[in-house]
Formats: C-alpha cells, structure tokens, sequence
C-alpha cells in the first residue's frame, strides 16, 4: 500500500499528503500515546459507572493518598 502511494504521489497530491502523514514518526508516536491516555479515562469511567463510585469520592481519595505520601 505504501509503495503503491509513493508510486502515485509524483502525480496525485492527496496521496502525496498521505504518504507524508504515514512516515511521520512523531505524528504516529503522539497518536500512541493519546490513544493509550483515553483508554486510561475509558477504564476509569467504566470502573466508576460500575461500582457506582461518585468521580468527586475517587477524586478526594486519590489527594488523600497523595498527603499521606508527603
């Protein structure tokens, strides 16, 4: 699929422009990492939804466990 694009970008822009997208390693790197940030906030919410667990309580127990830490 990439040969065939590096092929076609000589001659067609939006393949030019997609070929750049595919290789560029920090754009695909940076996409790793949100990715990876939103199924952290996914399995939060899905935690909180089924131990029905209000985000303020969680949110209160993590400062606490932060003070207790310094």
């Amino acid at each position: 699929m990439i040969t065939k694009m590096h092929d076609d970008a000589s001659c067609n822009s939006v393949a030019n422009e997609n070929l750049s997208l595919l290789c560029d390693l920090e754009l695909i790197m940076g996409m790793l990492t949100i990715m990876s940030l939103l199924d952290c906030v996914h399995r939060l919410i899905k935690f909180a939804q089924s131990h029905d667990v209000f985000m303020g309580d969680f949110i209160n127990a993590v400062k606490m466990c932060q003070l207790e830490l310094y």
